[in-house]
């Protein structure tokens, strides 16, 4: 509460300053007064909006007393630091910290511009003034700005010597001119000529290198890659003579040149050269306030060039180190490949078709995916979705796959990246995974990526050989459809319910239709509705698998039959194929198949009269078709005819249709079948004018049969 009552104490003060602002606001807790100033409609217009989101985000992480000056000063928000630095400046937190010290630490100079004048001078509990906050970070030339501009800075800031002094301010006369017998290090193992490097100080350096050079500080830092951090290369090229061979890190064993590789800093180069060939024993997290890179166990300074984009580099060291390769088997145009420097690639493609030796984990940003043993560089720039790259590497790498199957097209339509997925097509469609069979078109499909699925559908009718998905495991059979309707993407089932995966069953029976129900996706069904008598292995139609997974049928009624007309017109051309469909091919009595086709023609009448009916007689013509779907017996429904009978009496012929129509008279409804084919051809009246040859089939018939309701 103390953290959130100092933030609300800075809005109040920004309040109080704001000449726009007339009204006091009203009181409230402090959580609603910071909501309240971050978006809230009569908040001052001030550029602070996103810095208080952030504030409220994390303010259980910062010190108790922290005001809203201290959060500005640490995030470098000129803008309100110079807001709050009026009623604010002075405070300290709990720590005796305060926005000085925070704005050195993090080498907010402009900040610490705004600040001094209010905060010069301070210490905290441990005695460090806001100098030694950047000396601590690094920030040594921001600390020799304080030194020079503030006198309070100097005097309340203890250094061990003459020397640091004097490194600080370049002060080559104080430094001779007086006794300097104190300590040749202070906190953090810094020495003087770290300072001198790290403010570019070349005059101090010179006289400090011959007792000094070698050294390191606690975090196994040089006054080389000191001077190289803050962008000083003269007194770089001067140090690299004596500390070129010095590691920064033991137990990575990180050089100098490695350092310089990523930096791409231009320095004298003979002397680093002379651990070109070198490779890190363990991963290293190479870091500066502009960037950050973390390279493997045996990288070597031309990696780190190449993933930096640092073009000469590469040039200068590819005739050193060109083929070397990480503990996972990543060559440096891997590494550019996979950061996206595409300038990098001509003097590295030596390494094409090289592939990684061990599976490798991809965690760059917002990607985080792993890559499996086998993998090549351009599979690497396909993940990440560096278009140039991909371009540039499919020449030497189109067509190759990993040792799980996957291809650079599959990395590319997986993470949605249209521009790789347009330069990969021609080249590596239609190749599967090796253990599920599964296609860059699935990947696509089952990540919601609609744009590549467009590129890829020339791939539909491909089904999984395997069990495959991570969250959700779909078994083998499975295809792009079936992961579009699963996930409910119908822009992709619009795409792909006209190929050829429309109709297929996977290994359990299951069509896209069941797929989407089951997840309730009734959106899909105007487009799936087709698939509702698709059988699967087990010979039960996809409605009839749907009842069976349901906790009851009434539940799936209701699910399926909520829609508008449009749905129930297209399932009544399913049902009527349906029924005629199991009519023909089922042997049993007469009475049955009589049945059977009225049902037919019942089911079709309900529904194309469907907008105009009455409620009643749609609903029982509705709970015939389920009936009918669902393959239940046909004797409980009976007594649906008498309730339809009013209502259908004064319907004309015209709601028959053409295939139920007799093909003599072409009035009457087909009642007569053939047999031994058993195709129902014409109506009782007009069968004894045929020849006994069926009209359809044109085989012989045996008998017929006159097909009546009891």
């Amino acid at each position: 509460m103390e953290f959130e009552r100092s933030v609300s104490d800075s809005l109040e003060s920004l309040r109080d300053s704001d000449e726009s602002v007339t009204e006091e606001p009203p009181e409230a807790s402090d959580n609603s007064l910071l909501e309240q100033s971050a978006s809230g409609p009569d908040s001052p217009n001030l550029p602070l909006e996103d810095l208080i989101a952030a504030f409220l985000k994390e303010k259980r992480s910062y010190p108790k007393g922290t005001t809203g000056l201290m959060y500005a000063a640490k995030q470098g928000n000129l803008s309100a630091v110079s807001q709050l630095v009026e009623p604010e400046g002075g405070r300290q937190n709990c720590l005796g910290q305060t926005a000085l010290m925070l704005a050195a630490g993090s080498g907010h100079r402009d900040v610490v511009a705004a600040l001094l004048q209010k905060e010069e001078g301070q210490a905290d509990d441990c005695g460090q003034t806001a100098s030694l906050y950047a000396l601590r970070n690094g920030h040594f030339s921001l600390c020799a700005y304080l030194f020079g501009a503030s006198e309070k800075e100097r005097e309340n800031t203890e250094l061990p010597s003459r020397r640091f002094t004097a490194a600080l301010m370049n002060d080559v006369e104080y430094f001779a001119g007086g006794n300097d017998e104190g300590p040749k290090v202070m906190q953090w193992n810094i020495t003087a000529l770290m300072l001198a490097a790290g403010c570019g100080h070349v005059r101090m350096l010179e006289l400090l290198l011959p007792a000094e050079a070698g050294l390191q500080d606690a975090y196994g830092y040089t006054a080389f890659l000191y001077s190289l951090l803050n962008g000083h290369t003269t007194c770089a090229s001067l140090l690299a003579r004596h500390e070129h061979s010095v590691v920064i890190d033991p137990q990575s064993v990180a050089t100098p040149l490695m350092w310089t590789a990523f930096l791409g800093a231009s320095v004298r180069f003979d002397d680093l050269l002379s651990t070109a060939g070198a490779q890190l024993k363990e991963q290293y997290v190479f870091s500066c306030a502009q960037k950050s890179l973390t390279l493997g166990r045996g990288a070597t300074a031309l990696m780190s060039a190449a993933a930096s984009g640092n073009v000469e580099y590469v040039r200068l060291l590819s005739a050193r180190e060109q083929g070397l390769a990480t503990e996972e088997g990543l060559t440096a145009l891997m590494y550019a490949a996979l950061y996206g420097q595409d300038a990098c690639l001509d003097s590295l493609l030596s390494e094409a078709s090289r592939t990684t030796s061990q599976k490798f984990h991809v965690q760059i940003r917002d990607v985080d995916i792993w890559l499996d043993e086998g993998s090549t560089a351009l599979m690497f720039a396909a993940a990440m979705g560096h278009s140039k790259c991909v371009e540039r590497l499919s020449t030497n790498e189109g067509g190759m796959q990993n040792c799980a199957g996957w291809t650079a097209l599959m990395f590319g339509a997986e993470r949605g990246h249209e521009r790789c997925v347009k330069v990969l097509v021609s080249k590596e469609l239609r190749m599967t995974t090796l253990e599920e069979g599964s296609t860059a078109l699935m990947m696509a499909s089952n990540a919601g990526h609609v744009e590549c699925v467009k590129l890829l559908r020339e791939e539909a009718g491909f089904q999984t050989t395997g069990w495959t998905g991570e969250r959700v495991r779909f078994p083998p059979g499975t295809t792009a459809l079936m992961f579009a309707a699963h996930n409910g993407f119908r822009d992709i089932v619009q795409i792909l319910e006209k190929s050829s995966d429309l109709g297929k069953v996977d290994s359990y029976g299951q069509a896209a239709l069941a797929l989407a129900l089951q997840k309730r996706h009734v959106e899909l069904l105007d487009l799936l509705i087709s698939e509702a008598p698709v059988r699967g292995i087990s010979g039960r139609t996809q409605l009839e698998f749907l009842s069976d997974q349901s906790d009851t049928d009434e539940a799936l009624y209701r699910l399926l039959f909520r829609k508008k007309a449009a749905v129930y017109i297209k399932l009544a051309t399913v049902v009527r194929v349906f029924v005629l469909d199991r009519a023909r091919a089922v042997v049993c009595p007469q009475l049955i198949l009589s049945r059977y086709l009225e049902v037919s023609r019942l089911a079709q009448m309900v529904i194309q009269d469907l907008p105009a009916a009455d409620v009643e007689p749609a609903r029982e013509g509705l709970e015939l078709i389920w009936s009918l779907v669902l393959g239940e017996s046909l004797d409980p429904i009976g007594e649906l005819y008498s309730a339809l009978d009013d209502h259908f009496a004064a319907q004309p012929s015209m709601f028959i249709a053409e295939e139920d129509i007799c093909m003599v008279c072409q009035t009457a409804f087909r009642d007569a079948m053939m047999s031994p084919c058993n195709h129902v051809v014409a109506c009782a009246s007009c069968f004894p004018l045929l020849s006994m040859q069926c009209p359809i089939c044109r085989k012989a018939a045996d008998d017929g049969l006159i097909l009546m309701v009891s």
